[in-house]
């Protein structure tokens, strides 16, 4: 229990608590209800939309749809696992437990992940209305930041993406932080301070970026609540305040270490060597600034942001610095005319520490998901600074002051109204991959993870055409990305453009030499060209890395298989006995090899064997219709009549328009009733 409960408190509690004038406050009374009715409107309008929209392949297949824990819903191996797991480089139960709920109501339909999203948007705006309402007393300042919170399109990232639930539900436990520190505040004990307390955690557990809350309750202390004493008893009275927040800082301070330690087994963490410690300083430099930018100028906006590494300008740099720097001075040296000044700029300065790169998550230069929370501050210097700037510049004369206020209120409409255009528009860049990902490339050039990532969308879609110019653009601006080159050697490969697919596969190989799947699409193409020598080799390769990959295994059986059937054909029956008993070899479920071993032994009359062989396959594969066909013709040709029509009619209702069954179907059916004909005779 922090000391300063035990005496009766005395700080001041900031201006919430002077009183008001009765008429004042029963328009306020009367007002707010509207805002909220009209906060809440808002942001549906805008977000609406997103209800009917997909989920996006990047994060919410880890998040999602590919997270078979989340996908079993709320039992008690996935809570467990929810405590206990790293994925996507996060310790994040309550985030994976709001998912869960959100999978037993909807299963996979992405609607209520959406909407569950949105609604916790709409319970932010709200409660920064009320919270900084009851810090203020302002009313109509406090509505103007919770709008630009709930209206702003750099929020869009957080609320439309599904994987960043994490963001708009650790928000609402650092509201309701912020207005249970109020309450302790206003009457200190042990029970307030311990759901203070348990807010925190619980916004630790929905997304470790709340580990900055402790520094801006200090911030708050400062302003609006005027805790923190001035003169000589300054640095006495912060030093208090800061040890009455000592558990919180304990707390922050093991949530760090838990957050690196899953951050780094989860492979998140850029190593010290692909990212240099001077790129990340001067891209976190440049990104403080790149966000205010955004802020003013909220165009250009995407999904991912390509570092620029040593690629940034050093007048960029220091231009940055300078302007940060700047700020910063004369926040601290203003803080008493404008307090607010210096608490917008410090928190923004402070919510953005744990994601501004300076410990590298991801290959991101920024993201808009990060402003979600620090651009609190910044709105709070603009909806207290302006009307304060131009009263100062108005002066006090009553009706100047009273056209002053509908100015402002009319300014105020105009901005947020713009703002919301923006941000319905710009949710609808985010309906599914292909959207989302055009709009990055189209946003933010030159950006080969953007071009990567539409390309797999377009291939997913079967757009083949347009997914290998994407995949030839991001190898273009990133030759190291051996997926890239993997996926776009599969895609020329299957068009039959071998020349330019071997190349591609060679150079994902060169980018990484044991990747298995390249060496297993590199087999795969150089088997189609009749190098089989080379592709086993490769599959070979595969194999040795890998030797449990089921896939390639059944690549290089069918690859086997292809070899036996060019050996049949030349002649060398032996040869291609060889190679499909390899190919079993390889993969003993391997339906091919059984069928073409049977259609092989069946050509050497070898009806026994040939019959075994298509019965294997079956068992291998129940609907192989070739397989099916043949083993009928067997049985009808032995005058097992019924069991042939019974496999003929299982391949027509596999196949109904495989034409051989069916002529077969016929004769055999028509020799059975020859058969009976006679037997009657």
């Amino acid at each position: 229990m922090p000391a300063s409960s035990k005496k009766k408190h005395r700080d001041r509690t900031g201006p919430d608590l002077a009183q008001a004038q009765p008429g004042q406050t029963a328009r306020n009374k009367i007002s707010l209800p509207i805002v909220c009715a009209a906060l809440v409107l808002a942001t549906i309008a805008i977000y609406g939309q997103s209800a009917a929209y997909d989920f996006i392949a990047v994060d919410d297949h880890l998040y999602v749809t590919h997270n078979d824990h989340v996908k079993a819903g709320f039992t008690w191996e996935s809570v467990c696992w929810a405590f206990t797991g790293t994925a996507a480089g996060n310790w994040h139960p309550l985030t994976w437990m709001s998912l869960m709920m959100d999978h037993q109501i909807s299963d996979l339909n992405p609607v209520a992940y959406h909407l569950t999203n949105l609604i916790l948007h709409i319970l932010n705006a709200l409660l920064i209305l009320l919270v900084f309402r009851q810090l203020t007393g302002s009313l109509w300042r406090s509505a103007f930041v919770a709008a630009l919170f709930a209206l702003h399109p750099l929020h869009v990232e957080s609320v439309a993406w599904i994987s960043e639930r994490k963001d708009v539900l650790s928000t609402i436990c650092w509201l309701l932080g912020i207005r249970a520190y109020l309450s302790y505040v206003r009457k200190p004990s042990a029970a307030r301070y311990g759901a203070l307390a348990g807010l925190f955690v619980l916004g630790l557990m929905a997304k470790p970026m709340v580990v900055t809350f402790p520094l801006t309750l200090l911030l708050l202390d400062f302003w609006p609540l005027q805790r923190l004493s001035s003169g000589t008893d300054r640095f006495a009275s912060l030093f208090r305040l800061a040890c009455e927040k000592g558990p919180l800082f304990a707390v922050a301070i093991t949530s760090c270490i838990v957050t690196l330690w899953a951050q780094k087994t989860g492979g998140a963490i850029a190593e010290l060597g692909q990212l240099p410690l001077g790129f990340r300083l001067t891209n976190a430099a440049l990104s403080y600034m790149a966000y205010l930018v955004k802020l003013v100028w909220p165009f250009h906006l995407a999904i991912f942001y390509p570092h620029p590494k040593d690629t940034l300008e050093v007048w960029k740099v220091a231009a940055s610095l300078t302007a940060l720097a700047g700020i910063t001075v004369y926040a601290i040296r203003t803080r008493g005319r404008y307090p607010y000044l210096a608490f917008g700029w410090l928190w923004y300065l402070v919510a953005l520490v744990p994601v501004i790169g300076i410990v590298q998550v991801g290959s991101q230069a920024l993201a808009d998901r990060y402003t979600y929370v620090p651009l609190l501050g910044i709105f709070v210097i603009l909806a207290w600074g302006v009307p304060d700037l131009l009263g100062r510049l108005f002066g006090t004369v009553r009706n100047r002051r009273a056209r002053l206020a509908v100015a402002l209120g009319a300014a105020a409409c105009v901005i947020l109204t713009a703002l919301a255009i923006i941000s319905h528009k710009q949710v609808q860049f985010w309906q599914d991959d292909i959207t989302v990902w055009a709009h990055a490339v189209a946003e933010a050039p030159p950006n080969a993870v953007a071009e990567y990532n539409l390309a797999r969308a377009l291939d997913t879609k079967q757009l083949n055409r347009e997914a290998i110019a994407h995949y030839q653009q991001s190898v273009r601006l990133d030759p190291n990305k051996p997926e890239a080159f993997n996926n776009l050697g599969t895609l020329l490969m299957n068009a039959g453009n071998y020349g330019e697919a071997e190349s591609a596969l060679r150079s994902a190989l060169r980018a990484r030499p044991d990747y298995i799947e390249a060496l297993g699409n590199l087999g795969l193409l150089l088997c189609k060209v009749k190098r089989y020598d080379e592709g086993f080799l490769s599959y070979e390769a595969a194999l040795r890395s890998d030797p449990a990959a089921a896939e390639i295994r059944g690549k290089f059986a069918s690859s086997r298989c292809d070899f036996g059937i060019d050996l049949a054909g030349r002649g060398d029956v032996t040869g291609a006995v060889e190679q499909f008993r390899s190919a079993l070899e390889i993969d003993p479920h391997s339906a091919m090899a059984h069928y073409d071993l049977g259609v092989t032994f069946a050509a050497q009359k070898k009806l026994d064997l040939a019959r075994r062989e298509y019965e294997q396959a079956i068992g291998a594969d129940p609907n192989f219709v070739p397989a099916h066909n043949n083993l009928g013709i067997l049985l009808g040709e032995e005058g097992k009549f019924d069991e042939a029509i019974m496999h003929f009619k299982v391949a027509l209702s596999i196949r109904p328009d495989f034409k051989m069954a069916a002529d077969n179907l016929k004769i055999f059916t028509e020799a059975r009733e020859r058969r009976r004909s006679k037997d009657r005779q």
